[in-house]
């Protein structure tokens, strides 16, 4: 018995001094990634020395819609593709911890996320803040009762991930970025009548609760922190039925909150919606539809940006 309890201490030394070398080690090379989405993209946006008056924020309907130089004040893109409500406040708790809150943030509103069940997952993307950021760990542990077991291994901030920040690590080295974060999406050759037909909608459509208590945290954080929010939702080609009941449920909570919101889906430039050429799908507009998108929602929000000129531009005080 005694050798037994002997083996299960030296092994949990083991195994805790091993857990704390590869967190260390990995930590470092994290910091350092300068690419890929969800690490390298954030990592990029924290180390520039000077913090845009302006910040984007959403989904791929922002990442590839939204040209930041349409904007009167110099403006950067940190959308990220794929990413829910909840991943923003997250990453908007990472800009606070590291003092890179923009005076202004433009965000996208997508109303599908607003019409499924909670898509708390979104956050896992930011796990390596996990027991730095209070909020994304909080949302963490609330994805399963076994987050807090998995999270006792710091390590496991990096689990199926380790491939990918070494390659991301090796790849950043001699890598450079001077761009504003806008990713662009070329037209495509090919037949866009498609785009026009229906797309899947859920049955009894209703806004979840649940989701739009990420939407109000994102902007009591923003104004507890004197950002000036403005919100977004882009157009559709293919139409869906449920935009009106999320439109409704969104406007009112904004109009309550008095943050400036451009409902683009409900107000469509006529020429979005006469060239399906200007579209790479039912949902995403290309390069093309993109600069008619950037040049409304510059013409929007400038009036707004223009008031809150006053707010230092870069000094990363937030």
């Amino acid at each position: 018995m005694r050798r037994f309890v002997l083996f299960m201490s030296l092994l949990a030394i083991l195994v805790a001094g091993a857990d704390f070398a590869l967190t260390k080690l990995f930590d470092a090379l994290y910091v350092r990634v300068r690419t890929g989405q969800t690490g390298g993209e954030i990592n990029q946006y924290l180390a520039m020395p000077q913090t845009p008056a302006m910040l984007i924020m959403g989904n791929s309907r922002a990442r590839y819609q939204v040209d930041p130089d349409s904007f009167v004040v110099p403006t950067y893109s940190l959308c990220h593709a794929g990413m829910g409500q909840v991943f923003q406040t997250g990453l908007l708790d990472v800009l606070r911890l590291h003092k890179k809150l923009p005076p202004a943030i433009l965000l996208h509103v997508d109303f599908e996320e607003y019409m499924d069940a909670d898509n708390t997952e979104d956050v896992g993307n930011l796990r390596y803040y996990y027991h730095k950021v209070p909020s994304i760990t909080s949302e963490i542990n609330g994805i399963s009762k076994y987050e807090r077991v998995k999270y006792l291994f710091q390590f496991y901030r990096y689990n199926g991930r380790t491939i990918n920040t070494l390659k991301n690590y090796l790849q950043s080295i001699n890598y450079s970025y001077a761009g504003n974060g806008y990713q662009k999406s070329p037209p495509v050759l090919g037949d866009t009548a498609t785009f026009r037909m229906p797309a899947p909608s859920p049955v009894n459509p209703r806004v979840h609760r649940a989701n739009l208590r990420h939407l109000e945290s994102f902007i009591k954080r923003c104004k507890s922190n004197q950002v000036k929010l403005l919100c977004f939702t882009s157009p559709y080609l293919s139409p869906h039925s449920y935009a009106a009941t999320a439109a409704r449920s969104i406007d009112s909570l904004l109009r309550t909150q008095h943050v400036p919101y451009l409902n683009v889906a409900a107000h469509t430039p006529p020429i979005l919606m006469h060239h399906a050429k200007l579209w790479q799908d039912g949902d995403h507009l290309n390069e093309l539809g993109a600069t008619c998108l950037s040049h409304e929602l510059a013409q929007w929000s400038a009036p707004f940006l223009r008031a809150n000129a006053s707010a230092p531009l870069a000094t990363g005080s937030h």
